[in-house]
């Protein structure tokens, strides 16, 4: 009876200090209140952020063990898989290096103001096949987006953007809010302005093309954020213990981008039209 009464006693602890774990936090964004939620354990945090002006309701799970995050926007039901940012994880790392008074979390005594706080500004640019297997992902991944598509995407900071259309590696129309990533961008760069890799052959058309002439093209689609806490949430946190990451999330379709190809409708449903030709 004591040995029963002990594990209890232990069971009701261990639930107690899962539910410490869980807190809703304030922040002040531009004149308006945001209550963002945080599940914590020690490699995994679950932030849920409601929808608020332009930026879309996510839930964001960022896994430190793998160094992949998840974020789902909740009303489109759409999962989209990357790289966890660098800054995070930086972030993170000082996180766990700080002994923290108490083991669980509690309620900051204020709202944070966002203005001043660090900011990271990504595109997340999303490929065009779901992933077929998911079976790596740790299991509360799985259960987030079960029985929806995971899209794999690629990053790009924005503090990156200019210097990777300068090398070559990437074009951006910030007025269309378009992307385009050669996904061969050394092959693209030997050829110059040309895909065609015999100059005196026909160019490739939408049924046949070169290697060096696929390119995606990403189209902005919206936007939404979360703010990461790294500093022990026992009431003192402030400016310099808050991330704010902004991402753009881009659906991207495979294309081929030789200015001789044709601009027609192949039967194919598309796959190989000019990148030019493309619509959303």
């Amino acid at each position: 009876m004591l040995k029963t009464s002990a594990l209890l006693l232990m069971t009701c602890a261990a639930f107690a200090a899962a539910l410490n774990q869980h807190r809703t936090v304030g922040i002040i964004e531009n004149g308006m209140l945001i209550e963002q939620t945080v599940t914590q354990y020690d490699d995994l945090h679950i932030i849920e952020v409601p929808q608020h002006g332009d930026r879309a309701h996510i839930v964001a799970y960022l896994d430190f063990r793998s160094g992949l995050q998840l974020i789902k926007d909740v009303k489109s039901q759409r999962c989209q898989l990357s790289n966890m940012e660098a800054t995070t994880r930086i972030a993170h790392s000082r996180m766990v290096s700080v002994k923290s008074a108490d083991n669980g979390l509690s309620m900051p005594d204020l709202p944070i103001d966002a203005s001043g706080v660090e900011e990271a500004r990504v595109f997340k640019l999303e490929r065009q096949d779901a992933i077929q297997n998911t079976s790596y992902l740790r299991l509360e991944l799985q259960q987030a987006c079960a029985g929806l598509a995971i899209h794999w995407a690629d990053s790009v900071n924005e503090n990156d953007v200019d210097r990777m259309v300068q090398n070559g590696e990437l074009m951006y129309d910030k007025q269309e809010k378009i992307m385009l990533q050669p996904t061969n961008p050394e092959g693209r760069l030997s050829r110059q302005n040309s895909c065609n890799p015999n100059p005196q052959a026909m160019p490739p058309n939408q049924f046949n093309c070169h290697g060096s002439c696929v390119i995606q093209k990403c189209k902005m689609t919206g936007s939404s954020c979360y703010y990461f806490i790294h500093c022990p949430m026992n009431g003192n946190i402030g400016q310099q213990c808050v991330q704010h990451v902004l991402t753009a999330p881009g659906q991207c379709k495979l294309c081929c981008d030789d200015p001789t190809s044709p601009c027609s409708s192949p039967t194919n449903g598309g796959y190989w039209q000019r990148c030019s030709c493309l619509n959303w």
